[in-house]
């Protein structure tokens, strides 16, 4: 598949088609037992399917080179693995579909605060909108951005979520600097000038294959897709697992638009061909074109869900031998100039590789759940002020005492306390300060971290970090630490007023 479909969608320049390999069901079990201790909590329900499927009587699998090991041996590589998500306008007017689910898991719930990150930007060959997603990318990263050096995570969302921000942050830029990469701000940089360069093909290519499960293209999908089962019964997801039917798909998608413009193309198509399931007898030309669509489909919604390594490793222009640089190159790896771009020259000593990888094509089963998806995704959007109210979590005995705030101000939610929004400039203030927190080290370690901003019921909310949470029977010091508690524009009477209250009381 990777050979045959995946490479000549995306470019053998950015696929590791490996090699087909055959392997003992006991050692596709064992493999799957090593996997699932190092997994996420979250993600431990997902295992590899270790039934044996082929004649051979083996279980098949692709054996790839380990895209995070160094290719010198002298040398370190630092690895970006970036989760792009669809980088098309799927609907006119609205934010793109990662945005749109974001506000649906704040809907729901499922997460504290939404991500900046957004995937139109990333894909938008300007490299001030790539930077500048990338860095909203860092500040709440879920899934979509993860950096490792030699194969070891240096910045995720969980070790965001065991550490301070400052400190996780510090230990990235001294982990970049040792592999020969001026920190963040310079690793960011390089990775919006590579992804902005017009020799870097790999985005405008995902888009291209993007577009075929963007916008209205689902619901057309399951209406081909009921087709097929009304014609194949049980056997449809032997039809539409077949290689030969996805290298059918991909026939002619150089002439496909990078854009918005294939979303319509595609819907076009795809209501062209559904017209003619139905309108027409059904025969081989039919049923051939409701399988291409279908598997392009599928093989759109891979490229929503792909992952993109990007591979940096330093190698002095001294030190680079032409037996190297040859090396190098079958590897994959680009040279970098001064600008950050892939090009010919040699002079910072970086070098780069961009790989795609997660390239299986979907489950057609997953056809009916994909149909409703961007409704409900826009529906939560729509509902973003109408936030279910936020429950203020109660202990076994005694409700959550506010320390800092007044009972009517504060909410608990497990690890975020939701505080009202003075409003006005010292609203803003407070705001402004939990952000600088978020990129200042010094100030994060004595700050709560900012978790997130709600409207709840025409009520505005700042979320903050619990620094109690999970703690048993804390003891809690509440000190007031200044010489006067009005600002310096307050007018007279306001200082005078809160002169004298502060005499009463403190």
């Amino acid at each position: 598949f990777a050979k045959a479909v995946a490479a000549k969608m995306l470019g053998e320049e950015y696929i590791d088609t490996g090699d087909l390999v055959g392997l003992d069901q006991e050692n596709i079990q064992q493999i799957d037992e090593a996997i699932l201790g190092a997994r996420p909590e979250k993600r431990r329900t997902k295992r590899l399917d270790t039934q044996v499927r082929d004649g051979s009587g083996k279980v098949l699998a692709l054996k790839v080179a380990n895209l995070m090991a160094a290719p010198v041996s002298s040398a370190k590589v630092v690895t970006v693995e970036l989760k792009p998500k669809c980088g098309l306008r799927e609907r006119q007017g609205l934010p793109s579909r990662y945005q749109l689910l974001q506000a649906h898991k704040l809907y729901q719930g499922k997460i504290a605060r939404a991500s900046g990150y957004d995937p139109v930007k990333l894909f938008s060959k300007d490299p001030l909108q790539v930077y500048q997603t990338l860095s909203d990318a860092m500040v709440e990263p879920q899934n979509n951005i993860r950096i490792f050096v030699d194969g070891k995570a240096v910045f995720d969302d969980r070790l965001l979520a065991g550490d301070s921000a400052g400190s996780v942050l510090a230990n990235l830029d001294a982990a970049l600097k040792e592999a020969g990469v001026s920190g963040r701000d310079g690793l960011l940089s390089t990775l919006a000038g590579a992804l902005s360069s017009p020799t870097m093909l790999m985005p405008d290519r995902l888009k291209r294959i993007q577009a075929w499960a963007a916008g209205e293209t689902a619901h057309l999908a399951l209406m081909l897709y009921r087709s097929l089962q009304h014609r194949f019964g049980e056997a449809t997801a032997e039809v539409l697992s077949r290689v030969e039917n996805f290298q059918l798909a991909v026939e002619g998608l150089e002439e496909w638009p990078c854009d918005e413009g294939g979303i319509v193309r595609a819907t076009q198509e795809m209501d062209r061909v559904l017209r003619m399931a139905h309108e027409h007898a059904w025969d081989a030309a039919v049923e051939k074109e409701v399988i291409r669509w279908v598997c392009r489909f599928l093989l759109g919604r891979t490229t929503h869900d792909v992952s993109v390594l990007i591979n940096f490793v330093c190698v002095p222009p001294e030190q680079l031998t032409v037996d190297l640089e040859q090396k190098l190159l079958s590897l994959r790896f680009k040279a970098l100039d001064f600008f950050g771009l892939p090009g010919g020259f040699r002079w910072t000593g970086l070098w780069l590789r961009t790989s795609v990888v997660d390239t299986d094509a979907k489950s057609a089963d997953k056809i009916p759940e994909y149909a409703t998806q961007l409704d409900e995704y826009a529906a939560s959007y729509f509902n973003r002020y109408n936030v279910p109210e936020v429950a203020k979590i109660e202990g076994p005995k005694v409700a959550a005492e506010a320390v800092g705030g007044h009972d009517d101000s504060i909410r608990f939610e497990g690890s975020v306390v939701w505080k009202k929004d003075q409003g006005g400039k010292r609203g803003q203030c407070e705001l402004d300060l939990l952000r600088a927190a978020l990129e200042n080290p010094g100030l994060a370690q004595f700050v709560p971290r900012l978790e997130g901003y709600r409207v709840s019921h025409g009520e505005k909310w700042i979320g903050m970090e619990n620094i109690l949470h999970e703690l048993k029977n804390p003891a809690i010091l509440d000190l007031k630490i200044g010489t006067r508690t009005w600002t310096t524009g307050a007018a007279a009477e306001k200082a005078a007023s809160q002169a004298a209250k502060a005499k009463k009381s403190t």
